[in-house]
């Protein structure tokens, strides 16, 4: 018989592996009673697989389908599920002033696996552990996004509207052209958000492609979306491990450069009215490292022009596939002015079916799918919103129909002390790039992007395949 030839040796080395995999299980079976019968959280509703494991949430996550997988959680066990061992999702209005708000003068602490995933990511406006560090980088640069100093900017993107809209022309044959509206709304927001912040662009629609860095920055942002899954995991080894990879290094190194000879530039500039003044001004008394300026300057880009080109091809598809409202944004822009250079920040103020518009695309397709209140499976409870998944302006117009509808519930840019900075920002340049477009043109759906937002995975950004729309000017159709 084949076992009598087996050495002592290796009769230990099987009982040891039988022990090692004896000892794994025996701490699986524990860990999993202690998550159903002893957990703190115990008590909260969900699926089985979710309370005992991560194991669900893993697979979800990593497959880009974690918000549509908690919208239907929420359908089926109400405001409040734990859809991991140790997490809730929320889906109520109260839950975003619990969370986000402040109590007793204090807030909820932040989870520090997710927002120091990684030994090398230093401190930003953004994962500021502390209430008083936030304030300091936030109260430097809010005067910035007022709404005052977004009409004192007005000629600046003003300007690059303009160049917009000329460039859509010159590309757009009449409507026979098939126009790639991710990559066109993307060079807007990038040069309007770089010559507001920077007192440059980055030459995009001048150049009618992208800069280098803009690429780039779009590229990180994704990659960054899906490690942030992991992030999420609290699986801080894995993310340190993928950071240290060599395309992962190149890329950094190359973003690294691009922010650096930016950011020498603008000083170079002297004093100048835009954003970063604010950060320059105090630059001294902060004492912040290189690499906390390096990231700082990164996110207010990336925060500032990403999220807005997203929102502006959702708002776009879902006006494409709801004639109906299309009809009726298109004829309140054409009828409320008789000139294109009447369309001004200001005016845009006076289209209330239009900001029904983009409200409801922030309902429909969110910027940013996840936080401690998922947004995209909030905004898409029947208990929250009537025809959740219609897309419907009229609910934000006082329609009798949707007058149940719980609208506290719609925070894209959050509540609270942390909320959007750039709230007032991205209002702006959405009105008045989509008020301008429906001026100028009359707008059709090219038949490769049906289905756009259906074809999309979700991590804490959408990875959006290209928009391409057909696009004919007025005069040419009238």
């Amino acid at each position: 018989m084949s076992f009598l030839l087996l050495d002592s040796n290796s009769i230990g080395a099987a009982r040891l592996a039988a022990l090692a995999l004896a000892a794994l299980l025996a701490y699986v079976v524990a860990k999993v009673v202690y998550n159903l019968f002893f957990h703190p959280l115990r008590k909260f509703p969900g699926p089985l697989l979710n309370r005992a494991t991560v194991f669900r949430s893993t697979i979800e996550m990593v497959s880009g389908r974690m918000p549509f997988h908690v919208a239907a959680l929420h359908d089926k066990y109400g405001d409040v599920v734990r859809i991991a061992p140790n997490e809730l999702a929320f889906a109520s209005a109260e839950a975003w002033r619990d969370i986000y708000g402040v109590r007793n003068g204090r807030e909820l602490p932040k989870a520090p696996d997710f927002y120091f995933p990684s030994d090398n990511i230093p401190t930003s406006i953004m994962n500021a552990p502390s209430r008083e560090e936030h304030n300091k980088l936030r109260k430097a640069i809010a005067p910035s996004f007022s709404d005052g100093a977004m009409r004192k900017q007005e000629p600046v993107i003003s300007g690059y509207v303009d160049l917009l809209i000329q460039r859509l022309r010159e590309n757009c044959d009449n409507g026979k052209a098939e126009l790639d509206m991710k990559d066109w709304y993307t060079f807007a927001t990038f040069d309007i958000l770089g010559k507001l912040a920077f007192s440059q662009d980055f030459g995009c629609l001048a150049a009618s492609e992208y800069h280098p860095w803009v690429k780039l920055i779009s590229s990180l942002a994704n990659e960054s979306a899906q490690i942030a899954v992991f992030m999420h995991l609290g699986l801080k080894w894995f993310v340190n491990w993928v950071s240290r990879q060599p395309s992962i290094l190149k890329a950094r190194a190359e973003h690294i450069k691009h922010v650096k000879e930016k950011l020498e530039a603008r000083v170079a500039l002297g004093s100048q009215p835009d954003i970063m003044e604010g950060w320059l001004k105090e630059k001294e008394n902060w004492n912040l490292s290189e690499d906390q300026w390096l990231l700082n300057t990164s996110q207010l880009i990336v925060a500032g022009s990403e999220t807005t080109a997203t929102l502006l091809c959702g708002v776009t598809y879902l006006l494409l596939t709801n004639p109906g409202a299309l009809a009726k944004a298109t004829e309140e822009v054409r009828t409320t002015f008789k000139s294109d250079k009447d369309i001004t920040l200001l005016s845009v103020m006076n289209l209330p079916y239009l900001l029904a518009c983009l409200n409801e695309a922030l309902r429909r397709y969110p910027s940013i799918t996840a936080v401690a209140v998922w947004q995209y499976p909030a905004y898409h409870r029947e208990e929250n919103f009537k025809k959740p998944y219609e897309y419907h302006p009229e609910r934000f117009m006082g329609a009798l129909e949707f007058a149940g509808d719980q609208l506290d519930v719609l925070q894209p840019f959050a509540v609270g002390p942390r909320d959007c900075i750039g709230r007032n920002l991205a209002y702006a340049e959405m009105r008045l790039i989509m008020a301008r477009v429906l001026y100028n043109f009359d707008l059709g759906l090219a038949e490769k992007s049906q289905g756009w937002m259906d074809k999309q995975e979700a991590y804490s950004l959408w990875l959006k395949p290209s928009l391409y729309i057909k696009m004919t000017p007025r005069d040419a159709s009238s």
